[in-house]
């Protein structure tokens, strides 16, 4: 949302919100993105394990969540290799954009 302070200043953009314990994570850019984030003291949920065999660490979880709320937005996966995971003391960090 723009305020009437800066309206206009940033123009028409994608934002994308994620939210751990004690978190929030806000990005926005002109072109499609997503973010997400897990706190690094989070185990994986076996039911996540179960479900998706392939994903073993939080890492793989927090980039498989920045994909699909980027195949959400846009209606098609991002591309290979275009998930990047930041560096936080405590936090994964997953943002592709």
């Amino acid at each position: 949302m723009e305020s009437e302070e800066n309206a206009g200043n940033a123009g028409p953009g994608y934002i994308s919100v994620s939210h751990t314990r004690g978190w929030v994570a806000v990005i926005w850019s002109p072109t499609p993105c997503a973010i997400d984030i897990e706190r690094r003291d989070r185990t994986l949920p076996s039911s996540v394990a179960k479900r998706y065999p392939a994903i073993r660490y939080m890492e793989d979880w927090c980039a498989f969540e920045a994909e699909y709320k980027f195949a959400g937005l846009t209606g098609h996966p991002p591309a290979p290799g275009s998930v990047r995971l930041l560096p936080h003391p405590e936090l994964i960090v997953a943002v592709i954009g």
